[in-house]
């Protein structure tokens, strides 16, 4: 669960405001290709176009900021795994829906333009790790963003706060090298923390950084599953038109 930078969890603040795995080396072909039908399958799990909304959002968001943004075009739905390992009983009615989506920036400058901002998902009542890690899978609860724009470290929780994102060292996702991180969970963090429970990748472009997060499912941070969706999630970001 993301916390937004210095303040609450960003469910709080969306409230308010609103495949394989890539080696250390290269990413898989089935990651970064483009092109891919939809559904798209990945791990288990069906992704689909992510609602419509959210390109609105993302064009909208573009009039703020100097830099160009990436816009998430692929998403899951509740209730919709494709395996028995991943399908999981959901209450009637909560399958098949489709995430909360959100392009928030920051406050402008005194031009007008905000440093950064994020866009991405979210559905599903949060996350309950460490408790029970599983249960945060896609089918029932999802989350992904991205973080872009003139990032600090420590916006990143990379520096400066007292629980920092930990390294998994350095790989390439649909062609984009740079480094992956984890944090703990939400209720290990001590202090304000951005990326509970999260897997980010963060690679520079355009000038700036992005950082791409998705909450992940698994006590392992290096989870095959989770790095397989986050792969594929990060392959379909497209510019906002």
């Amino acid at each position: 669960m993301l916390v937004a930078p210095r303040t609450a969890t960003l469910a709080v603040a969306t409230a308010a405001l609103l495949a394989s795995v890539a080696s250390p080396a290269a990413t898989t072909a089935a990651a970064s290709a483009p092109s891919l039908p939809h559904p798209v399958v990945v791990a288990g799990y069906r992704l689909y176009p992510a609602p419509s909304r959210l390109a609105g959002q993302c064009r909208l968001a573009q009039r703020h900021v100097d830099f160009p943004v990436l816009c998430p075009t692929l998403m899951p739905k509740t209730g919709d795994g494709v395996t028995s390992a991943t399908a999981s009983p959901l209450p009637p009615g909560d399958g098949g829906v489709a995430p909360s989506t959100f392009a928030r920036w920051a406050s402008p400058t005194a031009h007008g333009i905000a440093r950064w901002l994020f866009v991405g998902g979210i559905y599903g009542g949060g996350e309950t790790d460490p408790g029970d890690w599983q249960a945060n899978n896609p089918n029932e609860f999802f989350h992904f963003f991205v973080f872009e724009g003139h990032l600090t470290p420590t916006l990143l929780d990379l520096a400066h706060v007292a629980t920092p994102q930990r390294s998994l060292g350095t790989r390439t996702i649909a062609g984009r090298h740079g480094p992956l991180y984890t944090q703990v969970s939400y209720s290990l963090c001590k202090g304000s923390c951005s990326f509970t429970g999260h897997l980010t990748f963060i690679w520079h472009a355009n000038g700036v950084i992005y950082a791409a997060s998705l909450h992940r499912w698994s006590r392992d941070s290096r989870n095959p599953a989770v790095l397989a969706v986050l792969a594929a999630l990060i392959a379909h970001l497209r510019a906002a038109a």
